[in-house]
Formats: structure tokens, C-alpha cells, sequence
């Protein structure tokens, strides 16, 4: 339940964005967000992204043969999606919200930089969203627990996290939140702060599912953050064109 409530709480922020877009192009594209997903292998996840078009499309769920991880299709299998499509009179732009169910199929570290659609009636389309790091592990411990940060930020420049601890004698030794940065304390990290982000993402939305270790009697233990949209205080008019530019089909 906590998943399918931080997706929407994304697809709201991504509702208000809609309505003030301003592009002046035909094709299709997708909002440029950058994710860093640490996640159990074999363990249905979901995940959320948007594409915008001048022009209506014929995407909904069950015209939809194939949707696929662009270059991680045999580690990354994409199970189920939902699509939500959005009009709105003053904007140029319908706007498709995909919920993505995926499940990582073997532990290792994956890349992917958008998805690849299939549908009854339009030719496949490869769409550009952001550089999509997944670091696939074992299951977690629960040494940490992550319900209680927050799903969705309008910051994206900051990560806030708020973890409750099992045990009083469990410390919070590690947190990765990208490709390669993590911040770590063996003597223990304050159980609910902030990140500094800017110097990893540039994009103007982020997703970030943490990576944990927690350290107790010696014995190191591996968790997983909830996952959480970082939106940037940018115009939204700006973060429309920022994508578009970024991620326009040619």
C-alpha cells in the first residue's frame, strides 16, 4: 500500500505540470527523471513515469503488447503496467501516466535508460526518460524500517529519510542513494535527517530507493528505503521543456 500511495502521490505532482505545459513540438516524450532503485531480487516492485504527446495516442493498458526495460530486458521483467491518460483544456499536451510492476530477476547491478513499448497500432516506440540504476540484492533484514519517510519531495536537490531501528543496540551504519555515492558512519548515522543530492542528479525529477546497512552486534544487516519522487522548484513550464529537450523522440 505504501508503493501504490507514493505513485500517486507523483502522478498528482505530475498533474499540476501538465497543465501549464508550453512545448511546441509533435513528437512524443517522457518527463526526464533519474532514479537510483536498490531493490530484493524476485519482488514485485512499481515504479511511475509519464509521457507527453501534442497529439492523442493510442495507449491504453490493453492496447499494449509488449513494454520492456531498454538494454536490462533479461534482468528487469516488466509483468504488469497501467496506463492513466489525462487531458486537461489548457494545455497543448495529453499527458499518459505508466505505473510500471516489474520484478528483478537476478542480483547484480542494471542500467536502463527508458522503456520500449509495443501497441496494436503504432510502431514501437523507444522512449528516452533518465539514467535508471538498479542495485538488486538479497532480501532485507528489518533490521531498519523505512515507513515513516516520506513518498514524495519537492525538493530535489535534498533527500529526506526518517528509519526506525528494531533494536536500540542496531546503528545505522550506511546509506546508498546513487550509482556511487553513500554516506556512512561505523560509530552510527542519526536514524532521520536530510541528503545533499545536487552534486549526483540533474534531473528535475529523481527516484531514489535506498540502500541500508545497519550494523548490530558486529553482524552487518541489509534493508531497503521506501521509495521517494524528488520533484524540483524549477518553473514547471521550465521542467516541460527541460524534458522535452532531453528526451524528444527524433
Amino acid at each position: 500500500m505504501k508503493r501504490i500511495f507514493t505513485t500517486f502521490l507523483l502522478l498528482n505532482a505530475l498533474l499540476i505540470l501538465g497543465g501549464c505545459s508550453s512545448g511546441n513540438s509533435d513528437k512524443p516524450f517522457m518527463a526526464w527523471m533519474d532514479a537510483y532503485i536498490a531493490v530484493e531480487v524476485n519482488t514485485e516492485q512499481q515504479i511511475a513515469a509519464t509521457l507527453y504527446s501534442k497529439n492523442k495516442l493510442s495507449l491504453q493498458s490493453e492496447d499494449i503488447i509488449t513494454m520492456q526495460f531498454i538494454g536490462a530486458q533479461q534482468q528487469l521483467a516488466i509483468q504488469q503496467y497501467r496506463v492513466i491518460e489525462n487531458t486537461d483544456p489548457i494545455t497543448s499536451y495529453h499527458r499518459y501516466d505508466i505505473i510500471i510492476h516489474y520484478k528483478a530477476l537476478e542480483t547484480g547491478q542494471y542500467e536502463t535508460s527508458g522503456i520500449e513499448i509495443t501497441t496494436l497500432s503504432m510502431p514501437t516506440m523507444s522512449l528516452l526518460i533518465g539514467t535508471w540504476h538498479f542495485d538488486v540484492n538479497d532480501a532485507p533484514s528489518e533490521a531498519i524500517q523505512s515507513w515513516n519517510s516520506p513518498g514524495a519531495f519537492s525538493n530535489n536537490e535534498k533527500l529526506p529519510y526518517d528509519y526506525n531501528s528494531s533494536n536500540d543496540a542496531t546503528l545505522l551504519t550506511s546509506i546508498q542513494y546513487s550509482k556511487h555515492s553513500t554516506i556512512e558512519n561505523k560509530d552510527g548515522l542519526p536514524l532521520a535527517g536530510s541528503i545533499d543530492i545536487k552534486q549526483d542528479y540533474n534531473a528535475p525529477f529523481v527516484y531514489i530507493r535506498t540502500k541500508i546497512h545497519s550494523n548490530h552486534n558486529n553482524l552487518t544487516s541489509l534493508d531497503y528505503g521506501n521509495g521517494i519522487y524528488l520533484l524540483s522548484q524549477a518553473p514547471a513550464t521550465e521542467l516541460i521543456e527541460i524534458s522535452r529537450e532531453h528526451n524528444q523522440l527524433k
